[in-house]
């Protein structure tokens, strides 16, 4: 069964349109921290894909953000030769 992760907003600053958020792995408990645009955050929480909200991200941590499965843990699932911008 599918888990969504859970995200929470650590900071934000609107006056420069960025916040922090952090997401830990569904599979380690890894937290990660991410700085992102403010405006892609709402832009997210209102339905834009993930891709179009942070494309300032790389797709390893848009990833996290959709199944909550870290970089390592995902190699470690599907092996080194897959990424997870191969599934999409």
């Amino acid at each position: 069964m599918f888990t969504k992760p859970k995200v929470y907003m650590v900071t934000s600053t609107p006056e420069n349109d960025y916040a922090c958020l952090e997401v830990a792995c569904t599979c380690c408990d890894e937290a990660y921290l991410f700085g992102v645009a403010l405006s892609g955050v709402q832009a997210w929480q209102n339905g834009a894909f993930v891709q179009d909200a942070f494309p300032e991200l790389p797709k390893q941590y848009r990833e996290m953000l959709i199944s909550g499965t870290c970089p390592e843990c995902w190699t470690n699932m599907f092996g080194s030769g897959t990424d997870p911008g191969d599934f999409s």
